[in-house]
């Protein structure tokens, strides 16, 4: 037999009023007359502290996986006594000029 939940205060009230002067214990006998022992239980610790509340639905969008980032590769180029460093995204006419710079001193 499916048991009921204890709908209210007021039904909670009746309900623990009756099992208070029932002759036996108050989970056997709300097994008796078809009440959820669990929830005559938790109405006799105390009514719900919480208010119900409005339900939110969230969209839940998986977010892409960012590339992993890989370190800028960096080229080292010595021309005698002289280093010049670039990266990989270096402009051939700007390190064309350095090195005529470099060759001149």
């Amino acid at each position: 037999m499916e048991r009921r939940k204890i709908r209210d205060a007021a039904d909670a009230q009746e309900c623990l009023a009756a099992a208070a002067t029932a002759s036996q214990p108050p989970t056997e006998w709300a097994r008796a007359n078809g009440v959820d022992a669990r929830s005559l239980n938790c109405w006799r610790l105390g009514p719900p502290k919480r208010a119900p509340r409005e339900i939110q639905l969230v969209e839940l969008v998986p977010t892409p996986t960012p590339a992993p980032v890989t370190p800028p590769s960096r080229y080292l180029v010595h021309v005698g006594e002289f280093s010049i460093e670039v990266d990989a995204s270096f402009d051939p006419q700007i390190l064309g000029t350095l090195l005529r710079v470099v060759a001149e001193c």
